[in-house]
């Protein structure tokens, strides 16, 4: 028996086709992965069988996972520069216990990942945004 899924324009449980390795984007992680899409057999429109759409959330998580920066190099970043968690929250104008939480576990977008590379591997970087920082809120 071939599976089937419903297709919201046939109204009607359906088989499909599928097409595997196919690039991505998940909106939620702002990621591209490699995944997998179906299409009904009567129409040609998109499906969406429940479990490829698990196995696609999970190649599209993996892929964000492999991305951001991890909590241990978000330490190295504060050793490196001798500046406190909060500071480099404020610093980046980011809520205060933003570094914090990313260090105990809580993954950071795509976005704000990037800048925390950044800052690590370009010291000139942080030092301006310390520079300006520090001149706005002291002078």
């Amino acid at each position: 028996m071939n599976k089937k899924a419903y297709c919201d324009y046939c109204d009607d449980f359906i088989e499909f086709n599928i097409k595997e390795n196919q690039v991505l984007y998940d909106e939620i992680f702002d990621v591209n992965y490699l995944g997998t899409t179906c299409f009904c057999k009567r129409c040609s429109n998109k499906v969406n069988p429940d479990d490829i759409e698990i196995l696609n959330m999970k190649k599209a998580n993996d892929e964000y996972e492999r991305k951001i920066i991890k909590p241990e190099d978000i330490k190295n970043l504060l050793e490196k520069y001798s500046i406190e968690a909060n500071n480099l929250s404020n610093i980046l104008e980011w809520e205060e216990d933003t570094i914090t939480r990313y260090i105990n576990g809580s993954k950071p977008s795509i976005k704000n990942s990037n800048i925390l590379k950044i800052l690590y591997e370009n010291s000139n970087e942080i030092v301006n945004l310390m520079k300006k920082w520090y001149n706005i809120n002291v002078f």
